[in-house]
């Protein structure tokens, strides 16, 4: 799971309660328990994926971070509440600190039976003990790989066992306003995933030619800063062979040259282009989106998230999606949303219950309908496209094609502890331009690659 920084505006909001047996929760634990003795207090016993699930009765509780109403996971719990109403769901919707308070619900050893799971970080869960395989439930499913994206179908796979299961994937192109095109006579982005032309170069020129710094309120021509998807994308795309990390997770190959002239590329998209804007412009224009939604920001890098977001907030708005650019060769990076059955999980068998309901026909109808995901069965695609084209005249086969252009970071032992070093103050830093992405990068390398790789 890729996160957008604070400087979107995009804050999640708090669900309404639901009616019925299902309720709704703002979770609020203590986040004071980190990583460090969080394994130890969940072994033993735990350790085995759970028998095959029994009879359907009893509770289940879900905890995650994104808003329920753009995502669709409101009615997710109610279409999931009429299909099992013996089964109550308690939904620990967690907006803020999600990551920290899920460490501290293990700690305390009371985890959620499923959670909200950073793509990045399964190798690390799975490693502490803090989530159980799912092979079991898999095999007595009769689930077929063939059915699935292999995209994200094999994603979470260690060992031979899914240690996660999703939803389908958050992909990312490239979202730009066609009106501010057309206005500039700046022609269209390319409508395929192919491996030439649409080049970084090619991208400031766009951008640059949409720019207006003499307009008021002043409109720019692109921002790719603030969705941490950029990572992997454009390093990947600059020529880094592996991304953020080496193949084995052990070295934070972001700080080597392919990778720190990426995210370099990204940052004189703002301090010496001048076609982006700066995070204070972006704070005085109450957030990126906002900016989008009014028309004074030509194209935006986010997930498919965002779709409801304009529908909601920007009804009349004249958008569509383009492939990222590229240098080396064009890929993208798409969040596999991945939940996951905890270890020491009081309701295992609702658990399993709840999960592949996620990828069953009533939650896939719900989240097509939102666009927020392409959901994990290939069964689905044609019906993502042909929905969301009615009520968006965009190219949705673009975002269903871009499953063949997939780059995912290698695993690492702690992904979540590496971040706490090389992001926040650090990245807003090389964002605002007080340090180069070489130096930002570099020089807490060995701090990060410590956490990842201990010795």
């Amino acid at each position: 799971m890729r996160t957008l920084l604070n400087t979107t505006g995009l804050a999640s909001q708090m669900g309404r309660p639901a009616g019925g047996r299902s309720r709704r929760r703002v979770f609020a634990g203590s986040a004071a328990a980190m990583t460090a003795g969080v394994g130890a207090g969940c072994g033993g016993a735990g350790t085995e994926a759970p028998k095959a699930a029994g009879p359907a009765s009893g509770t289940v509780s879900w905890m995650y971070s994104i808003n329920p109403q753009t995502s669709g996971f409101d009615k997710i719990e109610e279409a999931f509440k009429a299909k099992l109403p013996n089964v109550k769901l308690d939904v620990l919707h967690t907006p803020d600190g999600y990551d920290d308070k899920l460490l501290a619900a293990f700690s305390a050893g009371n985890p959620p039976d499923v959670l909200r799971l950073n793509d990045d970080y399964i190798l690390g869960y799975k490693t502490k003990n803090l989530i159980a395989a799912l092979d079991k439930y898999v095999k007595t499913s009769g689930i077929k790989r063939e059915d699935y994206f292999p995209a994200v179908y094999d994603f979470p796979v260690y060992d031979g066992k899914h240690y996660s299961w999703f939803l389908g994937a958050n992909m990312r192109p490239m979202f730009y306003n066609v009106e501010l095109f057309k206005k500039n006579g700046v022609p269209l982005p390319p409508t395929k995933w192919e491996q030439s032309g649409w080049t970084f170069d090619n991208f400031v020129d766009v951008a640059r030619r949409l720019t207006q710094a003499n307009t008021q309120p002043m409109v720019f021509g692109a921002v790719a800063y603030d969705d941490t998807g950029n990572e992997q994308t454009f390093s990947i795309n600059n020529g880094s062979p592996t991304g953020i990390w080496s193949k084995d997770g052990r070295k934070f190959t972001l700080a080597d040259p392919p990778g720190y002239e990426a995210i370099q590329w990204i940052v004189d998209l703002t301090h010496k282009h001048r076609v982006s804007p700066t995070r204070q412009q972006v704070s005085d224009n109450r957030g990126i989106p906002t900016m989008f939604y009014n028309g004074q920001l030509a194209m935006r890098f986010v997930t498919t998230g965002f779709i409801n977001d304009l529908r909601k907030n920007a009804p009349q708005l004249s958008w569509d999606v383009a492939p990222v650019p590229m240098k080396a060769k064009r890929m993208d990076e798409g969040s596999i949303q991945t939940y996951a059955l905890a270890v020491g999980a009081k309701n295992p068998d609702n658990g399993w219950r709840l999960l592949s309901f996620f990828t069953e026909t009533e939650a896939a109808k719900i989240l097509i309908d939102t666009g927020y995901v392409i959901p994990a069965k290939k069964a689905f695609a044609k019906d993502y496209v042909s929905v969301n084209k009615a009520k968006n005249s965009a190219n949705f086969e673009l975002i269903v094609d871009s499953f063949n252009y997939q780059t995912q970071p290698n695993q690492t032992l702690d992904s979540q502890g590496a971040r706490r070093i090389y992001r926040g103050d650090n990245l807003n830093e090389i964002w605002d331009g007080k340090v180069s992405a070489k130096d930002g990068l570099t020089r807490v390398r060995a701090q990060v690659e410590e956490v990842v790789a201990p010795k």
